[in-house]
C-alpha cells in the first residue's frame, strides 16, 4: 500500500509541476510554450538534478554541495528552455526562480498539513522490532485513522519519558489480558503471537479500558513494553504504520 502511494504522489506530482512550469511559462512571455513540452522539460530536468545532486552528495561539500546543485538545475532548466523555445536566460532564470517559490508555497500549504495531520514519515530506532522492522528502516505513519486493530504497528508517545515509540498491538479496548510463564491469554483464551522472534518473558495482568491497548515488541525479550509501562491510551497514539 505504501508503495502504490508513492506512486500516485508521484505521477500526481509530475503532472501538476508540468501544470505549473506552463503557466510560469506563459506569465514570462515564453513564445510555444505547451503543456507537452513542459511535461518533457519536467521529465528531463528532474532526471538531471537528481543526478547531480547525488554526485555533488558523493563529493562531501556540504552546503557548497547544495548550492551547486542548486545552480545546476538552472543550467539543466536555461538549456532545456533554450532547445525546446529558444528562451534567454533571462526569462529561465525566471521561470526557475518562480517555480522555486511556487514550490516553497504549495510545501507549506499542502505538505504540511498532510504532514501534521495525515502521513508522517518515520525511521526506526533500536531493535525491538526486528526481524520485521530493524534499525533505520523508514515507515510513513498513518496518522488520520485511528481504528487500531490486532498486529497493526503504531508509533505513540510514551507517557514516561515524552520519546515515541513503535509496538505491536496485542490487546484491545476492554479485554483482559494475562502473562504467565511465557504464555499469553487474551480474555481467558490462548494467544499465540505470530511475530514475536523470542519466547515471552515476564509477567503482566491487564484489564484494559475503553481507550487501552496492550503493546508489545516483536523482539520481547530485551525490549520494554506494555509488560512494563502498562496499556498505552488511544490519545497518546500518533498513528499507524501503513503497510504492516
Amino acid at each position: 500500500m505504501m508503495i502504490l502511494l508513492i506512486v500516485i504522489v508521484a505521477v500526481a506530482g509530475f503532472f501538476i509541476s508540468s501544470a505549473i512550469l506552463l503557466g510560469l511559462s506563459k506569465l514570462f512571455k515564453i513564445s510555444n510554450a505547451s503543456y507537452r513540452k513542459s511535461m518533457l522539460v519536467v521529465l528531463l530536468s528532474g532526471i538531471g538534478s537528481s543526478i547531480t545532486g547525488i554526485v555533488f552528495s558523493l563529493i562531501g561539500l556540504g552546503v557548497i554541495a547544495q548550492i551547486l546543485s542548486v545552480i545546476a538545475g538552472y543550467l539543466i532548466l536555461s538549456s532545456l528552455f533554450k532547445k525546446y523555445y529558444q528562451a534567454s536566460w533571462g526569462k529561465s532564470l525566471g521561470v526557475y526562480v518562480a517555480n522555486i517559490v511556487v514550490g516553497v508555497i504549495i510545501a507549506l500549504v499542502v505538505a504540511v498539513p498532510i504532514r501534521l495531520f495525515v502521513i508522517e514519515p518515520f525511521v526506526v530506532s533500536g531493535q525491538s522490532m526486528s526481524p520485521h522492522l530493524n534499525q533505520g528502516a523508514y515507515l510513513f505513519i498513518e496518522k488520520f485513522d485511528k481504528n487500531i486493530q490486532r498486529d497493526n504497528v503504531i508509533v505513540f508517545k510514551s507517557s514516561n519519558s515524552q520519546a515515541y515509540l513503535i509496538k505491536r498491538v496485542i490487546g484491545l479496548p476492554s479485554e483482559k489480558i494475562t502473562l504467565k510463564d511465557g504464555q499469553l491469554s487474551i480474555n481467558g483464551s490462548l494467544f499465540q503471537d505470530q511475530y514475536v522472534a523470542n519466547p515471552i518473558s515476564g509477567d503482566a495482568n491487564a484489564n484494559l479500558g475503553s481507550d487501552e491497548y496492550f503493546v508489545m515488541s516483536d523482539n520481547s525479550a530485551p525490549s520494554l513494553d506494555s509488560r512494563t509501562f502498562g496499556p498505552v491510551r488511544l490519545s497518546d497514539i500518533v498513528g499507524k504504520v501503513l503497510g504492516q
